[in-house]
């Protein structure tokens, strides 16, 4: 399984003397996101090779700074991810960034597609299961990792198959108790 790629973040004046705005760059699929931050800082609070501010004793503005870039870095993980991992174009990966980084508001509009969200409810449980496996099949899991899978799910079926049926609602934390 491909692991994620993580976002970077450049100056766009590293040299400067005054604050200079930080750029998310997130390369996907073949792609590269260059997304404007709205952040700005001192070069000499920058740290480069970590590519975050430096962490500094009575600096709380550096530590915010630093929170809001690793929010960003975590919504790019949910954008690749709701998208069907990168399968997205880099302007509509920028909408979906700016909406979930407050930027701007969600419009919905007619036009606009968006994309299939399934619920627990619209799925049975053995259902999303056989989904997980043709998934985890494309994606050339482990074939011991598979069959550990298919032992487990078989497992539960026959458990549901006593218990008289199964249902995400079933499934917490007391279940495996």
């Amino acid at each position: 399984m491909a692991k994620f790629t993580k976002p970077r973040f450049n100056l766009k004046s590293p040299t400067s003397k005054t604050e200079t705005l930080i750029f998310l760059i997130y390369r996907y699929r073949g792609k590269k996101l260059v997304y404007s931050t709205g952040l700005n800082i001192i070069p000499r609070d920058w740290n480069s090779g970590e590519q975050r501010p430096y962490e500094m004793e009575r600096r709380k503005d550096l530590w915010i700074l630093s929170q809001e870039l690793e929010n960003l870095v975590s919504y790019c993980k949910t954008v690749y991810i709701e998208s069907d991992y990168g399968n997205i174009d880099v302007e509509e990966f920028k909408d979906r960034l700016d909406i979930l980084s407050g930027k701007k508001n969600e419009i919905v509009n007619a036009k606009t597609e968006k994309p299939k969200q399934r619920t627990k409810k619209s799925i049975g449980f053995f259902e999303f299961a056989e989904e997980e496996m043709i998934e985890m099949k494309d994606t050339f899991m482990n074939s011991d990792s598979l069959k550990s899978f298919k032992l487990h799910t078989k497992i539960i079926k026959q458990f549901a198959e006593q218990r008289g049926g199964l249902t995400f609602d079933d499934v917490d934390w007391k279940f495996a108790a």
